[in-house]
């Protein structure tokens, strides 16, 4: 399987960055709202690892960061009244940015 052109141009910008370890958060913000697949997912990793970038390893799983991020989620929209962020979701559950979002990424493969 090979990457479409679109998930080509997220790892060509990606591979133009100066650092050498890219995290989660900015693979995100260049992916966007973008729909793509977990096996889409590995083959950005995968590329970007064969161009010479390494990707930041979140502290926690993405199946323990899901549970931890649905249930700050679903207490603060409660209290909030609104969807929360991530950054209220984070200081909510204890998690840095980088494992929310890996939370709520693994959240969205799941929906599919």
């Amino acid at each position: 399987m090979s990457l479409r052109a679109e998930l080509q141009a997220v790892v060509d910008t990606l591979s133009k960055r100066p650092e050498r370890e890219l995290s989660l958060d900015s693979i995100c913000d260049v992916v966007g709202a973008m729909a793509i697949t977990s096996d889409e997912i590995g083959l950005i990793f995968d590329a970007l690892e064969a161009s010479g970038k390494s990707i930041a390893q979140s502290p926690v799983t993405a199946r323990e960061s899901l549970r931890q991020v649905l249930q700050s989620a679903r207490s603060l929209k409660q209290e909030l009244g609104r969807n929360p962020t991530s950054a209220e979701i984070a200081a909510r559950s204890g998690l840095d940015l980088d494992s929310v979002r890996l939370g709520l990424l693994y959240a969205a493969l799941l929906q599919r």
